[in-house]
């Protein structure tokens, strides 16, 4: 990695050195790597990690097995399933940190009022993901019964949730705050997002590899978890703009240093904000991870419409197999896509023809699908 800055706080480097030195003694792949014992000379002879490498190490890549072993798929912008374990206290560290966030903005924000739409912990009885319009009412009204102070989803979500709102005259006035996540969203989707429900967003930066990373205070700086987290910015152009690589300090069973996010930001320093917070490091990110519009039925289509359909597409071979190793969709016109696919070593012709019956099955049958390999 060329032209680099590394992030990180006294707290955040002992931290990492308690890591460092676990992984010593309880993982076979990092322990080959660990020959040092200062901070800097450990983090500069680790190697730099992403999706793709992590699966090739396989089994070694994970520590020894501590009390209950929970996983979840993320498919980020790559749209590709990956599998993610943290243990049962890692995930106790995260939420805490979490919550911790969000009641620094709202005293009475609980898991009792708080609704999360992503995930496994989304509620079964409603598809969250289906953009349809006739599902987007049914998920308003939804909101009506149930009377969430706060909601958790992705930006694509919540703007088509406020397009169908706004053209409804729709209001729910339970709802405060709308926690966004997962993807880049610019300040007139943002603005639109709010006037339709109401309420105030907040945005998160995270993965659900390392769940989050930074989040917004109350005077609207993005502020970095700077005490479980060290970041780093590579390849800085000359704005200060790079890819960003995390490297979590909770989590241990499988392990995130160094890690490519293929995220785009720079990193300032802001220690006058109002809010009082100690550290002063807040991240901007460059669009990327956006919510994207696409031209479909009722103008209800987005990128999360596409990865449900690869990630269908390849689910009876089983996540794990390496199919696709990324995609992305070019629209020619209303219902004509050229779907752009960086193959793996077990693609097959079956992988195109199941594209194209999940396709013509959420979109409807007259689309023209054709396929380019890159």
């Amino acid at each position: 990695m060329n032209n680099t800055a590394l992030y990180l706080t006294v707290k955040a480097e002992k931290k990492f050195n308690n890591l460092v030195e676990y992984l010593r003694h309880n993982n076979t792949y990092f322990a080959q790597h660990i020959n040092n014992s200062r901070f800097l000379e450990i983090y500069s002879e680790l190697p730099y990690s992403d999706k793709n490498s992590i699966k090739k190490v396989g089994e070694e890549y994970l520590s020894a097995k501590e009390g209950q072993i929970f996983w979840e798929y993320t498919s980020g912008s790559s749209g590709i399933p990956f599998k993610c374990y943290k243990t049962d206290y890692e995930r106790q560290l995260l939420s805490l940190h979490i919550w911790k966030c969000r009641r620094n903005i709202d005293k009475m924000v609980s898991p009792n009022n708080f609704m999360e739409l992503l995930g496994k912990n989304a509620s079964k009885q409603i598809d969250f993901s289906d953009l349809c319009k006739e599902n987007v009412e049914k998920i308003l009204l939804y909101f009506l019964e149930k009377k969430p102070r706060w909601i958790c989803l992705s930006p694509t979500m919540a703007y088509y949730y406020a397009l169908v709102a706004k053209r409804n005259n729709y209001r729910c006035d339970s709802i405060k705050f709308i926690e966004l996540q997962g993807e880049y969203i610019d300040k007139n989707q943002r603005t639109f997002i709010e006037k339709a429900f109401n309420a105030k967003t907040i945005l998160q930066y995270g993965m659900r590899e390392t769940w989050t990373i930074a989040y917004e205070c109350p005077h609207g700086y993005l502020r970095i978890l700077s005490d479980i987290y060290q970041l780093e910015i590579c390849d800085l152009d000359e704005n200060g703009y790079g890819e960003i690589i995390v490297s979590s300090n909770i989590c241990k069973y499988m392990p995130f240093i160094k890690y490519k996010t293929g995220d785009v930001a720079k990193i300032s320093v802001n220690s006058k904000c109002e809010c009082g917070k100690v550290n002063p490091w807040v991240i901007k990110l460059r669009e990327g991870r956006k919510a994207n519009c696409i031209e479909g039925h009722e103008n209800l289509i987005a990128d999360i419409v596409f990865k449900r359909i690869i990630r269908k597409s390849i689910k009876p071979y089983g996540y794990d197999v390496l199919l696709i190793t990324s995609f992305r969709v070019i629209q020619l016109g209303p219902q004509n896509f050229i779907f752009e696919i960086v193959r793996g070593d077990k693609y097959n012709a079956e992988i195109e023809k199941n594209i194209i019956k999940n396709t013509n099955k959420i979109l409807g049958e007259q689309n023209n699908i054709t396929f380019q390999y890159v």
